[in-house]
């Protein structure tokens, strides 16, 4: 059976990537994405932390720092009111 948790997401890097705490080779990032909005509504943001785990821990480490642009593709976790994106895959953005 395919997997229906996928998503794509691109915006800044608030932070550099940190460690969480949990593992040496888990770092989490915060991401901040605009929100779609209608011409006469005020531009929004959503902060969003992205975790990354080995390969993406590793790329994230060495070139995604504060204010970056990069886009992940991962899957949405959510545990009581807490949503986040675990990182499947990292780019770098233009």
């Amino acid at each position: 059976m395919a997997k229906n948790n996928h998503c794509s997401l691109y915006g800044y890097a608030m932070t550099d990537p940190e460690p969480t705490g949990r593992s040496d080779n888990v770092l989490i990032i915060q991401l901040i994405v605009e929100r779609a909005k209608q011409k006469w509504e005020k531009a929004t943001t959503d902060k969003i932390p992205v975790y990354c785990t080995g390969p993406q821990a590793t790329f994230a480490q060495q070139y995604i720092k504060k204010g970056k642009r990069f886009s992940v593709k991962g899957e949405i976790r959510s545990y009581g009111d807490n949503i986040n994106v675990l990182a499947k895959q990292l780019n770098l953005m233009g």
